[in-house]
């Protein structure tokens, strides 16, 4: 007979109760990982992953059905690429520094790359910022394009956060009330894994 001791499974209100013991303890630790964002902010995977979201993003908002945007990571949503943080690895010369310069040279003249120029100079020109100082989160990347019948998770903290206004995102909106419960509606979820890649995937 085996007299192995094992530990029997948790409940799910057991394992809600360790994710948020263990949600507490990353937040008094100043946060893990990859969970440093302002050293990765700009950077090519960064940036890869908001051109994926962008290219979503013009996707969804061709069709006249709302569609929340649902970011499990959701950081600070605007990163200052001057800080001290930015400046350990300077990632994003690698990254959206090249997109900014590509632009302007007009070597790079596809869609996505040109609307992300545009986005971060109107933002930038908003909060009286240095060039292009400060770049967008992923949030703050979708608040260019959600429209008034569209839902997102994380906005709200991430204009408590940085004061970002709906004055910031794309000009010449047209506001329609939310749909009726159980209309067809889309959803973008957003996550980041473990090595900061972003998941994204259309739900219905």
């Amino acid at each position: 007979m085996d007299c192995t001791s094992r530990s029997l499974p948790l409940t799910l209100e057991q394992q809600q109760q360790q994710e948020q013991e263990e949600e507490e303890e990353e937040e008094e630790q100043g946060g893990k990982g990859f969970s440093d964002k302002p050293y990765l902010a700009g950077g090519p995977e960064d940036c890869l992953k908001h051109v994926v979201l962008v290219s979503l993003l013009r996707h969804f908002v061709e069709d006249c059905r709302p569609f929340t945007f649902i970011d499990a990571h959701a950081g600070g949503g605007l990163y200052n690429l001057e800080c001290d943080e930015s400046q350990v690895f300077r990632n994003h010369e690698g990254g959206i520094a090249q997109v900014i310069d590509g632009v302007r040279d007009k070597t790079i003249s596809d869609t996505v790359y040109r609307l992300m120029y545009a986005a971060m100079a109107r933002l930038n020109i908003a909060l009286g910022s240095h060039g292009f100082q400060h770049y967008l989160g992923s949030t703050a990347w979708a608040l260019q394009w959600l429209r008034c019948q569209d839902q997102d998770s994380a906005a709200k903290r991430v204009h408590r956060t940085v004061g970002l206004s709906h004055d910031v995102k794309k000009k010449g909106e047209v506001c329609q009330p939310l749909g009726e419960e159980g209309q067809e509606h889309s959803c973008i979820f957003m996550e980041a894994a473990a090595a900061k890649d972003a998941m994204l995937a259309k739900c219905g």
